[in-house]
This record gives C-alpha cells, sequence and structure tokens, in this order.
C-alpha cells in the first residue's frame, strides 16, 4: 500500500521561480511529502546536444535537455539518498509545478490502486498522455494497465531498484524525457499507469 504522505517527493520546477512556489504551495495543501529540486534553468544553461531526435535533422534544445537533466539527477540523488542510509523509503515521487490532481479523494485511490501492483514494479504513473491505443497497454486490475507507451513526466513514483536502471538507459539525451523513456527504458523496465488518471497538468497542457 502506497501512502503517498509518506513518500518522499521531488518538484521539477525552475528555482526560485513563482512556478516553484505554487507547485509546492499545491502540492503540499494536498498533504504531499515535497521538496523543490535544483535543477538547471533552461533559460540560460547553454545545454547542447549532438544527436537528432528524428530523421528530418530535428535537435532538441536546451530546455528540453534541461528538464532531462533534472529527471536524470533525481533518480542518482535518490539512489544514493537510500545507499547512503539517509533514506528510508525505497519509493520517491516526482511532480511538475502544474501538476493538478483529478479527485478530492486521490490519495485513498492511489492507496487502493496500489495494491494490485505487482513486487517487481519500477515504475507508476499517476498521470500520463499518449497511450492509445488504450489496448496495447495490459490491463492489470480495474485501474491499473501496464505501460507500453505513455508520456508526461508531470506525476510519476518510482522505486529505489529502478534508479540504476533509469540511470544506465538515459545516458544519451537525444529527445523529450518522457519520449526517450519510452523507447530507451520501458522496455527494460515494468512501468505502470493507473486509468483514468489520477494527475493532469493545469494550463495549456491540460486534456
Amino acid at each position: 500500500m502506497l501512502d503517498i504522505t509518506k513518500i518522499p517527493s521531488f518538484l521539477v520546477a525552475p528555482p526560485h521561480s513563482e512556478e516553484e512556489a505554487s507547485g509546492l504551495a499545491y502540492l503540499r495543501s494536498q498533504s504531499v511529502l515535497v521538496s523543490p529540486f535544483y535543477g538547471f534553468k533552461g533559460s540560460n544553461c547553454g545545454l547542447r546536444t549532438k544527436y537528432m531526435a528524428d530523421t528530418q535533422g530535428y535537435v532538441m534544445g536546451a530546455k528540453s535537455l534541461a528538464i532531462g537533466i533534472t529527471h536524470f539527477h533525481i533518480w542518482s540523488a535518490a539512489k544514493w539518498a537510500v545507499e547512503s542510509g539517509q533514506s528510508k523509503s525505497d519509493v520517491f515521487g516526482v511532480f511538475e509545478s502544474d501538476v493538478e490532481f483529478t479527485s478530492p479523494s486521490w490519495k485513498a485511490e492511489l492507496s487502493d490502486i496500489s495494491n494490485d501492483l505487482p513486487d517487481d514494479w519500477d515504475m507508476l504513473y499517476l498521470g500520463h498522455c499518449c497511450t492509445q491505443p488504450i489496448e496495447d497497454n495490459p490491463k492489470v486490475s480495474e485501474r491499473l494497465r501496464k505501460l507500453i507507451r505513455g508520456m508526461g513526466m508531470h506525476a510519476y513514483l518510482f522505486r529505489y531498484g529502478a534508479a540504476e536502471k533509469l540511470l544506465d538507459s538515459n545516458q544519451r539525451m537525444w529527445t523529450s524525457i518522457d519520449i526517450q523513456l519510452v523507447w530507451d527504458s520501458f522496455p527494460r523496465m515494468n512501468v505502470f499507469g493507473v486509468f483514468p488518471r489520477l494527475a493532469t497538468q493545469r494550463g495549456p497542457f491540460a486534456e
């Protein structure tokens, strides 16, 4: 059973920004045990990659790179926290600042849904997109499916055992991190999604 109020969680947002402040306030109002993670600012980090994201020669920009590397560093930080004895939890949460939960009872729903997770689960997407056709994602229970495809990094949980898999399979930054996971990480992992979603995104990314 997963209790989100006891799971150490990271907030992904530009450091010291309004987005960070509002995201923290919202998540803490939902009793999420969250702290901001100090990552790169896409606007001035100057990151570049030599890898093309498609056959037409598109190379992703600094903002997408910064987001991807921030998630990478979160996985690394969680791995260190467990191995150094700083964290007693082997499950971690990651939330983006524009996350919005779909139901007042989402915490209780998550707790119930998590009982259907297999013992060897690696990641659980509370929010996601681009899962169609839904039938391609095998059904585990009424609210849970194993994800063959699924994007969106705005609300997910991962286990300590998944951190090394994520770090090993994302050494080459070539496309947006959610797409990269589908291609490079999902085949090596047991990834699951909640249906209907427990979380979406406010603003232009809402579905």
